[in-house]
């Protein structure tokens, strides 16, 4: 016999209601009605969200995707009171008219965010958050408390690369970074989306080290301008920060790039301390070459195996295809390089 704890009664009474009046939609939830999201799965099986070797004969069960919205509290309940503005996370069940939620998952909405504003926060920021701080390990360099460096300085120059910056999770990553004290490089598709990240991200990076590439289709142009883009950010960061540069850093920086290549950037120290990464691929192998000794990598995604190029549609071959090609991790370069 074994003595467990029986929540369902209990959060039953504790959960409060929401009326929706916006929801977030994310890539998680079109990979979810496409029967392709993992985490749905386990719940679409009858599992409860837990791996097991039979996960139900792949039948997948009728549910409701949604993993965020904002609303209406429909009744009180503890420090939320009726009529209350509200935005909420909630595994799946988003999509509907109420939303049962437990308290700690809703916050107020901020008296100048609209509803629309709620609902498309959370998962978004916090999957930015998550990247960067708990699993990239990135410090904040602005803290009173951190230590001074050798020059006597007390923020050093810290490089973070983010893909698809201009994106959802990638803006929030950017301008997380940005205000912690990092130095951004964004990666983008378009000239169009540059301005967007520039705009947004720019100016919170010191003086004008931010900087922002437009991704090549060619594996090894990428993988120049990578290399090039954070030997400027780290170099304009030093001049503009006086963090013991010497007198020719300006003459240095005309004759940039030092390093053609990501893998010789970052064996000399001039590449990024943290890579948030999304596109997989042919450009995954330059975002983990260009990672500083000691540095960190962070994947959200994998928008590269979607990119069929083939028009409307599912296109279940190119994914299929784009899966079994995906990029391999070797442990041993990683303790080689002293990353992670």
């Amino acid at each position: 016999m074994k003595d467990e704890t029986t929540t369902a009664l209990v959060e039953e009474s504790q959960r409060i209601k929401v009326a929706t009046a916006a929801i977030g939609l994310n890539f998680a939830d079109v990979f979810t009605v496409l029967g392709l999201y993992k985490a749905a799965n386990l719940v679409r099986t009858g599992n409860n969200g837990k791996d097991t070797s039979n996960s139900g004969g792949g039948i997948l069960d009728p549910f409701v995707p949604g993993i965020e919205f904002a609303g209406v509290v429909l009744e009180a309940n503890g420090d939320f009171t009726k009529g209350d503005r509200v935005f909420g996370f909630t595994r799946f069940g988003a999509y509907s008219d109420i939303v049962s939620t437990r308290p700690e998952f809703i916050r107020k909405i901020p008296n100048k965010w609209s509803f629309e504003q709620g609902a498309a926060f959370l998962v978004n920021a916090l999957t930015a958050w998550h990247g960067l701080v708990n699993v990239g390990g990135m410090p904040d360099l602005l803290s009173k408390h951190r230590k001074k460096n050798d020059n006597g300085n007390q923020k050093d120059i810290y490089v973070v690369v983010v893909h698809s910056a201009s994106g959802g999770v990638g803006l929030w990553a950017s301008e997380i970074a940005a205000r912690r004290g990092a130095v951004v490089v964004g990666v983008v598709g378009s000239e169009e989306k540059k301005d967007t990240f520039m705009k947004r991200v720019g100016t919170l990076c010191n003086g004008d080290a931010a900087q922002c590439i437009v991704r090549s289709n060619n594996a090894r142009d990428f993988d120049r301008d990578l290399a090039e883009a954070c030997q400027k950010a780290r170099h304009l960061s030093q001049r503009s920060s006086g963090g013991g540069v010497s007198s020719t850093a300006a003459q240095q920086q005309q004759s940039l790039p030092f390093f053609s290549t990501c893998l010789q950037t970052a064996e000399a120290g001039y590449g990024a301390d943290l890579v948030m990464e999304c596109y997989g691929g042919k450009y995954f192998a330059p975002s983990m070459e260009v990672i500083n000794p000691g540095g960190s990598l962070s994947t959200y995604g994998a928008t590269t195996y979607n990119d069929s190029g083939l028009g409307e549609g599912i296109p279940f071959v190119s994914l299929i295809l784009n899966y079994i090609r995906r990029p391999r991790v070797d442990p041993g370069e990683l303790t080689g390089r002293n990353i992670r």
